[in-house]
């Protein structure tokens, strides 16, 4: 339904329609969206922060009207978490806002999926020249590296964000086709809501399907948005159903983790499960929403499973050095801080000194299997072994 918007100076009398009550064409409407991207919907960590226009991608293959074999994003945006954001504009006098918005919205998703980072970082930055692009246009729209546009708007506006695993993040996404699609229009009309609640109901978890209405209105030099979103609410209920609780195991952890970190990394894992197996260890897996757990330990004397470490599907390893308090020689602080510069004396292994509660944790990057793995394994091997010779000798 369409909103009738008054407005008035304090000193006038009466109310009245505003002189301007649209956008002056579609690019109007994307410069608002790309300048303020707090407009744009987003689940939590999500939103983006920052936004290119016109990021390129191939659609060869994609036989639908309108799309042409490379195509031209309205706006691509990227959350400090790493989350990808995919907006196609249209007004409401445009005839494609009925015909091809959608084809197009998932067809410039479909470009983008499987993308690496170092690709997607390209046509961030303009550095491949489009064949349908004139030189001065290209030399226009080229900018700053991804890794720099999304340092500075982190420092800007004061957020937390994890620079070392950042292109991992966004990589993982674009490799498993991760977005929030947002048709950003003038007018949600009751037939784009049918097509976002169809779009919402059978599409993958991974996907969200989001309308934005951004009302504009200009009286004098005062410009007024009237943003609306419609779908948001059904996006959250389906990422919340995707977040229920679930038991993991080796099978659904290790895609998982192939999935957020990368295939290369399923092999350290197998080899801690495999090393676990052989020192007689205990492998336990814990319960989560989003995030698989992988602990490896033993059991102190009262019975009680305590992890040495935890493998989280998000790329890091979490240590609990408090945890080995219940094992003789590791009861006394010296003792696990031996154990702890044991492990940071391994290239490539740095983990903060902490011996507290407080969880610490490494890469896995640090244990790839051409030697570190095995120096990482043959000091928790020193570790077990004087735990156990101390449970002998009590």
């Amino acid at each position: 339904m369409k909103t009738t918007v008054l407005v008035k100076k304090v000193d006038e009398r009466h109310w009245r329609v505003p002189p301007v009550t649209a956008y002056t064409d579609e690019n109007h409407l994307r410069t608002l969206l790309q300048d303020g991207p707090e407009l744009l919907p987003g689940l939590d960590a999500s939103r983006p922060v920052v936004l290119v226009h016109e990021f390129p991608v191939s659609t060869e293959g994609v036989d639908l009207v309108g799309v042409s074999p490379t195509g031209f994003v309205d706006l691509v945006g990227v959350s400090p978490t790493g989350a990808l954001t995919v907006v196609e504009v249209k007004l409401h006098y445009n005839q494609e806002m009925k015909r091809t918005i959608v084809g197009q919205l998932f067809a410039y998703a479909a470009g983008l999926w499987g993308m690496s980072y170092a690709e997607f970082d390209e046509a961030w930055q303009s550095r491949i020249h489009p064949f349908n692009m004139n030189n001065e246009e290209w030399e226009r729209r080229k900018r700053p590296p991804l890794f720099d546009d999304m340092a500075a708007a982190v420092a800007e506006h004061g957020l937390s964000w994890d620079p070392e695993g950042f292109s991992t993040a966004v990589e993982a996404n674009l490799k498993a086709g991760r977005y929030t699609l947002v048709f950003a229009v003038d007018e949600i009309t009751s037939e784009l809501e049918r097509i976002v609640e169809y779009l919402s109901e059978h599409t993958a978890p991974e996907v969200n399907v989001i309308a934005l209405e951004v009302g504009y209105l200009r009286d004098g030099d005062t410009e007024v948005l009237v943003p609306h979103t419609y779908g948001l609410e059904m996006a959250e209920r389906k990422t919340s159903a995707d977040r229920a609780p679930q038991p993991w195991d080796r099978a659904k952890f290790s895609a998982r983790l192939r999935l957020t970190t990368g295939d290369w990394a399923v092999p350290i894992v197998e080899s801690l499960l495999d090393w676990a197996d052989a020192a007689r260890l205990e492998t336990w897996y814990g319960t989560g929403a989003v995030q698989g757990t992988l602990n490896i330990g033993m059991r102190d004397p009262s019975g009680r499973q305590r992890p040495f470490f935890t493998c989280i599907s998000d790329r890091t390893i979490h240590f609990k050095f408090i945890q080995l308090e219940s094992f003789p020689p590791f009861d006394e602080a010296g003792s696990r801080l031996d154990l702890l510069r044991r492990l940071n004396g391994i290239e490539g292994v740095s983990i903060k000194e902490v011996l507290s509660d407080a969880s610490t944790y490494l890469h896995y990057e640090a244990l790839r299997p051409d030697g570190s793995l095995r120096q990482f394994t043959d000091v928790l091997d020193w570790a077990v072994g004087l735990i156990r010779t101390e449970a002998r000798h009590g």
